[in-house]
């Protein structure tokens, strides 16, 4: 029994599909590492960022280009509205805060009945002491309560 192999120039391709060396692979490696087919060349999400770096996004919040890990200063933080600017400088949309710089559009922040005072505390001013309710018993209606 003579044991039959493949020849050596015969190769998987990254979907699997064998084909001879002599010719180009039906399907190639992408920049950003998906197996897609010759023809398309890479997956429409495959992108460079501004650091040219593919696949991967170096862009922070604030539209600045950083390399992986690295934190921008000033730091990029939201306004109310949940745009991002840099810290220290005056947010693009500033309406919804109170005179202690607290969003007023967080929850549990009611400017009818409470408010946050510059220490981040939540207060409650009531206008008059709670009162019990009044009920009559049954079977006594009519009767004083």
């Amino acid at each position: 029994m003579i044991s039959v192999g493949r020849a050596p120039s015969c190769e998987q391709d990254c979907a699997g599909v064998w084909y001879n060396t002599f010719v180009p692979s039906p399907d190639i490696v992408d920049e950003c590492g998906n197996c897609v087919v010759r023809t398309v060349v890479r997956l429409f999400n495959c992108t460079q960022d501004c650091a040219g770096v593919w696949g991967a996004s170096a862009e922070d919040d604030c539209k600045r280009c950083l390399p992986a890990g690295v934190v921008g200063t000033p730091a990029c933080v939201p306004d109310c509205a949940g745009t991002f600017y840099l810290e220290g400088t005056e947010p693009p949309f500033n309406a919804d805060l109170d005179p202690c710089g607290q969003c007023t559009n967080t929850v549990g922040y009611n400017s009818t009945s409470s408010s946050l005072d510059c220490k981040g505390q939540y207060t409650t001013t009531l206008t008059s002491p709670p009162t019990a309710p009044s009920w009559t018993p049954a079977g006594t209606a009519g009767s004083p309560t």
